[in-house]
């Protein structure tokens, strides 16, 4: 999976600093966080099973 630009996440609401970005990923994704990332890089379906 492709990194997240950090410049195009802006733009999409999020402005945290790139070390902020990068802990909130290691500590795991807030929907809004995932759906961000998954629209910089061009997901636009996402399949959850249970």
């Amino acid at each position: 999976m492709r990194k997240p630009s950090r410049k195009k996440l802006p733009e999409r609401g999020a402005h945290d600093s790139e070390r902020n970005l990068a802990n909130n990923i290691s500590r795991g994704f807030t929907a809004a966080l995932f759906m961000m990332c998954m629209d910089v890089i061009v997901v636009r379906q996402v399949v959850l099973e249970a």
